[in-house]
């Protein structure tokens, strides 16, 4: 039997949400446990642990019984549930459908843009798509007229996606993760919203799956964060998000039929929401062949379908709409769609970008 997709809970619960409650900018009722957890708290610090989804969490409270301890309701990330789409949903408020960062890879032209690293071909594409015009929402980035502080690491503080989805903010660089505490501590004392990334635990379980290494990342965190409350005052709040869940797929590969090839023009996106961009006059006929022979595997959509779903938000512009495929290959078993041209992505075990519950399910904890 095929699963419901968990959709994004755009306006009520999801990334877009969180910012906005910790600075009073949030719709009436959204995130409204958040919003009075954080009541009297002259700052906030936000650390975004990537790839440390709700149910992992769960699963390894042992691990981290302080972070456990501290959860609200968990929120949805976007779709896909990829770091990119989620992070500028993060910093913007806005949906993907809206900043269109719409995944890792994505269609501009004839082109595909590697987001995290903003290359096409690897090479640099800061000046081909300029990333202030790929993503043209303004990051809500600031909390009392003061700018926030960023601490994430050094080599990306001049990155394309650092322009598209932090410009306003202070970047405040460190070489690297013993110096994440220092670093925040001294922001509080002269900013209102400080933004810590930390992304080892999404590494690791990329590189080796959900094992001992991800468990040490786990613990690492909460060691982090317990260092951070020890440091600072009772009146500054710490809330830790992720930006999506995790899953171990290992080298398990849900292969496209032979007789669909020859449909397919190219394809962008991600292992675990795949986008394949149909050779002309083929949609219809490739989406039904998909849709028939992945049925006990995948949710299979035409671009318009998971429109319609409200997968990317309420509002898809022209412009983002563009960017998306024809026909979209989303696993909801534990296995990837390999993209022949991009064969490096076989190598990763643990993945990200679906609508199960295991990648969209974030937690919100405080501090």
């Amino acid at each position: 039997m095929t699963p419901e997709p968990l959709v994004p809970r755009y306006g009520d619960r999801s990334l877009c949400e969180i910012l906005g409650a910790i600075t009073g900018e949030v719709a009436s009722g959204a995130m409204a446990d958040l919003t009075a957890a954080l009541s009297g708290a002259r700052s906030t610090v936000l650390v975004v642990a990537d790839g440390l989804g709700a149910e992992q969490l769960e699963a390894y409270a042992h691990l981290a019984p302080q972070l456990h301890g501290g959860q609200l309701e968990p929120a949805t990330s976007v779709a896909p549930s990829t770091t990119a789409a989620a992070l500028t949903s993060l910093t913007t408020q806005a949906t993907p459908g809206e900043h269109g960062i719409i995944g890792y890879r994505m269609r501009m032209g004839n082109d595909i843009l590697q987001t995290l690293r903003w290359s096409i071909n690897a090479a640099d594409a800061t000046e081909q798509c300029r990333p202030e015009l790929v993503q043209p929402f303004e990051p809500r980035l600031t909390r009392d007229g003061t700018p926030a502080t960023y601490v994430g690491k050094a080599q990306y503080a001049l990155g394309g996606f650092t322009r598209a989805h932090l410009r306003g903010a202070t970047y405040d660089g460190i070489k690297n993760p013993e110096e994440l505490v220092d670093h925040v501590v001294a922001a509080t004392q002269h900013v209102p919203l400080v933004i810590a990334y930390h992304d080892a635990i999404d590494h690791v379980a990329h590189a080796d799956g959900l094992g001992e290494g991800y468990f040490a990342e786990i613990a690492r965190l909460e060691a982090m964060v317990e260092q951070l409350r020890l440091q600072l005052s009772d009146d500054v709040a710490i809330v830790v998000v992720a930006d999506h869940g995790q899953i171990d797929v290992g080298a398990r590969e849900i292969q496209i039929p032979p007789a669909a090839m020859p449909m397919i023009s190219f394809m962008s996106g991600e292992g675990r929401f795949r986008w394949l961009h149909a050779v002309v006059g083929e949609q219809r006929a490739l989406r039904a062949l998909l849709a028939e022979a992945l049925a006990d595997t995948c949710w299979v959509w035409t671009r318009r379908e998971a429109i319609a779903l409200g997968l990317f938000g309420p509002d898809v512009s022209v412009d983002v709409e563009e960017r998306l495929g024809d026909v979209c290959i989303v696993p909801f078993v534990d296995a990837f769609v390999l993209d022949p041209t991009e064969p490096q992505e076989a190598r990763m075990r643990g993945r990200h970008g679906s609508l199960t519950r295991a990648e969209m399910l974030v937690p919100v904890i405080v501090r």
